[in-house]
């Protein structure tokens, strides 16, 4: 009982910030993924051969620490997939926690038309015989594997039920996001072509890239459940955006903004929210946000700049400013304390806002843990709305 009444506090915390509304407290939400299993002790090996054991892993930093919500509470990841089907594109660093990744992006630029006319087919039919080795056999060879690796989508699927559940009984705590959604001209940047041949792309086949980012809208809607006729208002759909950081406004005005913001009505017109991980500096492009529905827009910081965000889009889109990672592993726990300080008497005013960190945790040294509770327990005293 009493779990269920604090998560329904939580809840309608979280909820009223995405609304640009405000609750009674300035909300405090755990980004993180492999740091939690560092923090427990444990491996990524021990996660990956025992579902429960993941589970109780994730929640132990969760416990021990004060949150409100989590963005994610397991490894997004689904490794044992990539074991079947016979893929290293990520793998374990040497401290057994760390998951990294390397880019194997082999679609080749004539490529672009070809997927423009049929991306699912592309993206069977081609991509992934390429991605997947254990997809290259015969038929009969071909069949176990799909078989088998569906099995594990499955269990990936049910591991994120069972996840979200135990979060909310055990813990009393609300999981802020539903699967993972890619933009349109991400899909581009981070599986197709890569970040040198993206780059090149939109200087040399401009046009090609274009139609190609515009078909691949499809693809964004598929996998944030947008062939449903109403989406939730919570939990929200994640959008981690890789690409622009690296565009001039120019650039981002012409090959991904307008894919993006169609992406975004999308969702707009099936009800829901969009919890967007803003990667690197974004200064240069809030104004574009201005265009878009009020509430519907939940942005998660990590460079750029908290206050000039919620003083432009305050009251239209919620901002979550993103405390330094850096600050949180070197610096002194009064320097952080009085960092938090600085971001609720800014941005607090008038709701719409929460804090979380600006990069999400993968290492053990990612944060001290104890500057990352002293924060946490500051915000939760110190940002009360009176």
């Amino acid at each position: 009982m009493e779990n269920e009444l604090l998560y329904q506090e939580r809840l309608n915390r979280v909820m009223a910030v995405a609304e640009c509304a405000q609750p009674d407290r300035v909300p405090v939400i755990s980004f993180m993924e492999n740091y939690a299993i560092g923090y427990a002790g444990a491996t990524l090996a021990q996660c990956t051969e025992n579902p429960q054991f993941e589970i109780e892993t994730m929640a132990k930093v969760h416990q021990d620490v004060y949150f409100d919500a989590a963005f994610i509470s397991m490894i997004t990841h689904p490794i044992r997939v990539d074991n079947i089907l016979g893929n290293d594109d990520y793998f374990t660093a040497d401290d057994g926690i760390t998951l990294q990744h390397k880019e194997f992006c082999p679609m080749t630029a004539e490529e672009l038309t070809v997927f423009a006319e049929d991306p699912y087919a592309y993206l069977f039919n081609v991509h992934f015989v390429r991605k997947f080795p254990n997809l290259r056999g015969t038929a009969d060879e071909r069949k176990k594997v799909i078989a088998a690796s569906l099995g594990e989508v499955l269990a990936y699927a049910k591991k994120s039920e069972d996840s979200t559940a135990y979060f909310k009984e055990k813990l009393g705590m609300p999981m802020c996001t539903m699967g993972l959604s890619i933009a349109p001209a991400d899909w581009f940047f981070d599986y197709f072509r890569g970040f040198s041949e993206t780059m090149y792309d939109i200087r040399r086949h401009a046009e090609a890239f274009k139609i190609a980012a515009k078909a691949a809208i499809q693809l964004s809607a598929t996998f944030s459940g947008l062939g449903m006729p109403q989406l939730p208002r919570f939990p929200w759909t994640l959008t981690p955006l890789h690409m622009p950081t690296f565009l001039s406004i120019k650039q981002f005005e012409e090959f991904y903004w307008p894919t993006y913001k169609e992406y975004l009505l999308n969702v707009h017109a099936r009800g829901g929210h969009v919890a967007a991980v803003l990667e690197g500096e974004w200064d240069r492009f809030m104004p574009f946000f201005e265009e878009l529905p009020d509430k519907l827009f939940i942005m998660q910081l990590e460079n750029s700049d908290a206050v000039a965000a919620k003083k432009r889009l305050g009251g239209k889109a919620c901002v979550g400013a993103g405390f330094p990672v850096s600050l949180l592993r070197d610096g002194t726990k009064q320097q952080c304390i009085d960092a938090a300080k600085y971001l609720i008497d800014e941005c607090a005013p008038g709701g719409g806002f929460f804090i979380s960190t600006s990069k999400q945790l993968i290492s053990p040294n990612d944060v001290k843990i104890e500057n990352y509770r002293a924060v946490n327990e500051f915000i939760h005293d110190y940002g009360v709305y009176h």
